[in-house]
């Protein structure tokens, strides 16, 4: 079950963007609308690619990174940025490394900034876009209160095989995750979608491959994460049934 805030950040997002016309949504339009980031389409992405990217437009490109194949990666700086995306990669996967990238702006950088200037005032942004150190009292202040105010850095895996060297980072890839499957294929939708044509007593087998269709067919998302949506959906939906019952194994 996807957390309630994450529910609300695309709710809000989807009202500001003037709502959703048809399915898959059109979620590039949509950020072109409501963020200051530009989408860049690389073919066979890659960090080289990105820093060369850079380079010809004379602008910085500061990441540790051990050089791999990538579906997506954002770079932002003063509230204004560029996600890229791999364009050789199918229109669904696309799709989905645009929407992922634009909830790491949301939970990564514009939520905690607002929070911080909010907060502490504007002078607070010299901090948060690296001009200078916060002062003592604003470093143990924002740890009182739980509020970032570090400047906004990438949250890469560390060797591009699924693992994080720091908790915080998959904390925050496991919310983008789930905020992007949201903005794509928003939760309480396709339970109502389920609804519609599902019968009772199905197992839980049953129930994924039946959501599957939905998640492939209507909101077309990538083979995997609709395998893994429809798995965690299934399973608020068949309840309490114990694990015989779940994997439709038991006997007739």
């Amino acid at each position: 079950m996807i957390r309630p805030h994450l529910v609300n950040i695309a709710k809000e997002f989807w009202r500001l963007a003037g709502g959703i016309q048809e399915w898959p949504c059109d979620i590039e339009r949509a950020v072109s609308i409501l963020t200051p980031l530009n989408i860049v389409s690389l073919s066979d992405l890659s960090f080289n690619k990105i820093e060369e990217w850079f380079n010809n437009r004379n602008i910085s490109f500061e990441v540790e990174y051990s050089e791999r194949m990538l579906h997506g990666f954002i770079s932002v700086h003063k509230d204004c940025g560029f996600i890229f995306i791999n364009g050789t990669d199918p229109e669904s996967e696309r799709r989905y490394t645009v929407s992922h990238e634009v909830s790491h702006y949301f939970i990564d950088y514009k939520i905690p900034r607002e929070r911080a200037i909010t907060t502490y005032g504007k002078s607070i942004e010299e901090v948060l876009d690296g001009y200078r150190e916060p002062t003592v009292e604003e470093r143990v202040d924002s740890v009182l209160n739980s509020i970032s105010i570090k400047q906004y850095t990438h949250i890469l895996e560390k060797e591009g095989d699924g693992n994080f060297d720091r908790y915080n980072n998959w904390l925050s890839e496991r919310d983008a995750d789930a905020l992007a499957v949201e903005l794509l294929a928003p939760y309480k939708l396709v339970k109502k979608d389920f609804s519609k044509y599902s019968k009772s007593n199905l197992s839980f087998q049953e129930c994924k491959i039946a959501l599957m269709d939905i998640l492939n067919n209507k909101y077309a998302l990538p083979y995997i994460i609709s395998s893994e949506y429809s798995s965690s959906i299934a399973a608020t939906i068949i309840g309490n049934k114990n694990i015989i019952e779940k994997l439709g194994l038991n006997k007739k």
